[in-house]
């Protein structure tokens, strides 16, 4: 009777010592987008537009889920699936992949260093304008400030005055054509006077 007494307590006090039956969750995985450049996915990360789950919270079990997908970083589909890590004893996961496509997006480009070029006076040496796009190489066209876009050239101006400095990346398949645009002027230079041939009165001045 005793022996039987102290079983019963045993499995009664089971369940506190953490040997319950684990809670099963159900997930369902739906395709989900994210933009050329971003963070790689994670389990966390997900959407919530990517799962259906029953069960339990999506937060209660996302850090025992690894999210694995097909190699590539190009725009384009890539199937996807989450399993879980086995970090666990308190949920069984069982996941449906529903041939889930995680789609890689075209991205806008853009300037993580702003346009810029500093003037020059005429007949100094011309600077050449700076830029940082997120993603590919500028390259550089000018015209006269009020001029029309169609006179845009890779000539850089020499003469005094205002002109515009356009940059432009090309787009590609990832990500789309980025332009910007900043003014600068050519000053004109102040003329030096010497004594040479200055003459007063008729009378050559002559240098000192």
């Amino acid at each position: 009777m005793k022996k039987n007494f102290l079983l019963l307590m045993l499995m009664a006090l089971l369940p506190l010592a953490g040997w319950a039956d684990a809670t099963s969750v159900s997930i369902t995985l739906y395709d989900f987008a994210i933009n050329y450049g971003d963070d790689e996915p994670t389990a966390a990360t997900m959407p919530s537009s990517a799962y259906v789950i029953t069960g339990a919270e999506w937060n209660d079990v996302s850090s025992y889920l690894t999210f694995s997908r097909d190699a590539g970083d190009d725009v384009g589909y890539y199937s996807y699936n989450v399993a879980q890590n086995g970090g666990t004893d308190s949920y069984t996961i069982h996941v449906t992949s529903n041939n889930a496509k995680l789609q890689i997006k075209k991205a806008d480009n853009s300037f993580t260093t702003t346009l810029s070029i500093t003037g020059w006076t005429y007949g100094g040496t011309a600077n050449a304008p700076t830029s940082t796009p997120k993603w590919g190489t500028a390259s550089y066209l000018y015209k006269v400030q009020s001029a029309d876009d169609a006179t845009y050239t890779t000539d850089v101006p020499s003469d005094a005055g205002s002109y515009t400095v356009k940059a432009t990346v090309d787009a590609t398949t990832n990500y789309g054509e980025l332009t910007g645009t900043a003014d600068f002027t050519i000053a004109k230079a102040q003329p030096v006077i010497t004594a040479d041939n200055i003459q007063i009165n008729g009378a050559a001045v002559e240098d000192s």
